[in-house]
């Protein structure tokens, strides 16, 4: 009975150990995950700071191109104006 008594309590040591090794797998695995998905935000975040610079840019080229519309227009009036 002490014999069977021992084996027992080893078997649920080692079914403990081997549970936390696998969790300890498992974590190692979702920290691997969670730095990959870390470096993808920071290179979304790159694309990101890039796009807005180009977007401003566009946006500044067409209010500049606008101004420059009005300008044309109100040339051509004071040019039928003056023919």
């Amino acid at each position: 009975m002490r014999a069977l008594f021992r084996a027992f309590i080893k078997w649920k040591k080692e079914t403990r150990d081997y549970e936390q090794f696998l969790l300890m797998q498992q974590l190692d695995r979702t920290n691997l995950m969670i730095q990959d998905l870390m470096s993808h935000v920071h290179k979304l975040e790159g694309i990101h700071k890039g796009l807005v610079a180009e977007n401003e840019e566009l946006r500044q080229a067409a209010l500049d191109g606008s101004e420059i519309a009005k300008a044309v227009q109100d040339l051509t009036r004071e040019r039928e104006t003056l023919s």
